[in-house]
């Protein structure tokens, strides 16, 4: 059954939407079946999870790729959009449930859903929508005589910014901050050419997140977890030091599918998916998994270069650094090259959320391209 509704799934997202993004479907495919393999190994039961959830989430790309024609729908009631996205992140900050020290989900009866995954989506649109209004305000204003940005304009680069560390110090999960400072300031560049802003708000942004590594125990624990994991091993670096032996362990061909003990990585179906495909396939499958990372990527980035119509190429960009930034804070996480953060490895790890939100970005993306007036 659970390969029934996940080829279903995949005919659905191709006829419906993916033929407009050629480009993207062989990775796409190929990281939705990789990720349901090794899911079948390591949890049989999410495995059927998983596909019920990626039916759902490919009847959800269809309905909102329909719904937004045409895209410029999204501009129109930016307001709504910024509402909704505000709305979201809030009921996680006042309702949420607490888990591994972030205040991420949100609980009802047995189904569990992280509202910033779909916050995440809510914020390209806004942003896009905004410099598309304001880009020439802030690209030019660097050459008035006065040197001051419009009111308007750092009214909203300070609100972008306070969201970014609101994340950090409220929910105390680094990740997702970086996530969404990283694309706020990604559009931003791109809208504007402002690189001595962007380095400002970077520089900023670091200066906080050393306050908050230092004041918060949880980030320092994950910090110290990933500076030195071995010492660690029994406690708080556990959890890294077993995905690293199983990367070395599985060598470049794997350990064979079935034939390795994946399961005692902590969290593998979650977070250490990758380490766990590496494990029983080799780290050439993983290195195919980071190729189609990049492939997405530079696919959406090209399309969103290429796109006619100011929203348009900046909602498309801000997608795809949306995918492209967060595919390598948890890839490099997983293999020690920056701490590791609770984010989601997308159509590869389980995920309900994860899962809808990626969908909805594949939505967006399909809409953008071709140009409709």
């Amino acid at each position: 059954m659970g390969i029934f509704l996940t080829g279903l799934s995949l005919f659905i997202l191709w006829h419906f939407v993916l033929r407009k993004l050629p480009q993207i479907v062989a990775p796409i495919v190929y990281r939705v079946a990789g990720g349901w393999v090794e899911l079948l190994r390591l949890k049989p039961d999410l495995a059927g999870k998983q596909s019920l959830w990626l039916l759902i989430s490919s009847v959800f790309c269809v309905a909102v790729y329909r719904l937004l024609s045409p895209i410029s729908l999204l501009e129109r009631y930016r307001n709504v959009v910024l509402t909704g996205g505000l709305l979201l992140l809030f009921s996680a900050l006042l309702f949420g449930v607490e888990v591994n020290g972030a205040k991420l989900w949100l609980r009802i009866g047995s189904v569990s859903f992280q509202p910033i995954e779909i916050v995440k989506i809510l914020l390209v649109i806004t942003l896009a929508s905004f410099w598309r209004r304001f880009r020439l305000w802030l690209r030019f204003s660097k050459g008035r005589l006065t040197g001051k940005l419009p009111r308007r304009g750092m009214l909203f680069l300070g609100l972008g910014w306070f969201s970014g560390l609101a994340i950090l110090v409220i929910q105390r999960d680094l990740g997702m901050a970086l996530l969404l400072i990283g694309v706020f300031f990604t559009m931003f560049y791109v809208a504007t050419g402002r690189r001595d802003l962007v380095l400002v708000g970077v520089g900023a942004f670091f200066l906080a997140s050393i306050a908050a590594i230092l004041t918060f125990h949880h980030i320092r624990i994950r910090i110290r977890a990933w500076w030195d994991p071995f010492l660690f091993f029994d406690s708080d670096g556990y959890q890294l030091v077993q995905g690293l032996y199983a990367i070395a362990d599985g060598g470049p061909w794997g350990r064979g599918l079935f034939l390795g003990r994946p399961y005692i990585i902590p969290e593998a179906h979650t977070d250490f998916i990758l380490p766990a495909v590496s494990h029983e396939l080799g780290w050439i499958t993983s290195l195919c998994v980071v190729i189609s990372v990049a492939s997405i990527g530079r696919s959406l980035f090209e399309l969103g270069w290429n796109c006619q119509g100011e929203f348009r190429r900046l909602l498309l960009t801000g997608l795809a650094s949306l995918w492209s930034i967060q595919c390598f804070i948890i890839i490099a996480g997983t293999t020690k090259v920056i701490p590791m953060t609770g984010i989601t490895l997308p159509f590869v790890s389980y995920g309900g959320s994860s899962l809808l939100a990626n969908a909805c970005l594949i939505a967006l993306a399909a809409r953008c391209v071709p140009y409709e007036r």
